[in-house]
């Protein structure tokens, strides 16, 4: 099961999340307090290859959420 094995990484680890979707269920799953946070809000090819640039450090993200996950 996905979610449980990203619960068990969250109680042990600090986590960077990226999220394809909405935002409010980082919230709703109890996985906002993480070292960071990557909103993608489609789930897309498009935005998993900008994830993959951005996780490798090839773009950088500038955006900031209008919602609060705390």
């Amino acid at each position: 099961d996905e979610l449980k094995l990203i619960r068990e990484l969250y109680a042990e680890k600090q986590l960077v999340i990226y999220h394809f979707g909405n935002p409010y269920m980082i919230r709703a799953l109890g996985l906002y307090n993480t070292l960071a946070t990557v909103m993608l809000y489609q789930d897309f090819p498009e935005f998993h290859e900008v994830a993959f640039r951005h996780f490798m450090g090839e773009v950088t993200a500038k955006g900031k959420l209008p919602v609060s996950l705390a």
